[in-house]
């Protein structure tokens, strides 16, 4: 992340910038100063994806610089300190972001448990996968021709999530 400020400057050369596990958790940039270029880079369709959405550092320090519209945060979910089942229940929407390339929804039921959420969200995101809290686990928003997808799933390495969401 100590890159953020250069990889700004040069966001015309990229599709997608994925920040993937603890992105900015270190030596953290507040990226307020770069909002601009970023929303510049989304609405001529370049996509920012957020695997790990669980911190600080890439939800308030990060994509909730773009604006009131992109507001949002993160908090612990019940899920994170129960065994029980019934608390880590997941409601998925069917939506096409669910099912291709690959049917991400049916990896988010089987192969992830979670630890935090997403809340306070602007009225723009589209929340597709919620926990038992009812707080986004999986949310988009489009932004011009491009997108931002958020997604407390953790890493890319060997994740089938992360890849399900490329």
């Amino acid at each position: 992340n100590t890159k953020l400020p250069e990889l700004s400057d040069k966001l015309d050369g990229y599709d997608y910038v994925i920040a993937a596990s603890v992105a900015n958790f270190e030596h953290t940039v507040d990226m307020k100063r770069y909002a601009d270029k970023w929303l510049d880079y989304l609405n001529k369709g370049g996509v920012l994806i957020v695997v790990d959405a669980n911190y600080n550092s890439v939800l308030g320090k990060w994509v909730a610089t773009f604006g009131a519209n992109f507001a949002c945060n993160e908090q612990n979910c019940t899920a994170l300190h129960s065994n029980d089942p019934k608390k880590r229940e997941k409601t998925y929407k069917d939506h096409p972001l669910m099912l291709t390339p690959q049917p991400l929804g049916d990896l988010l039921k089987t192969r992830y448990g979670h630890w935090a959420h997403i809340k306070d969200l602007a009225p723009q995101w589209n929340v597709l996968a919620t926990c038992v809290d009812n707080h986004a686990l999986f949310t988009y928003q489009e932004v011009g021709q491009g997108m931002v997808v958020l997604c407390v799933a953790s890493a890319l390495a060997n994740n089938p999530i992360g890849a399900a969401i490329l």
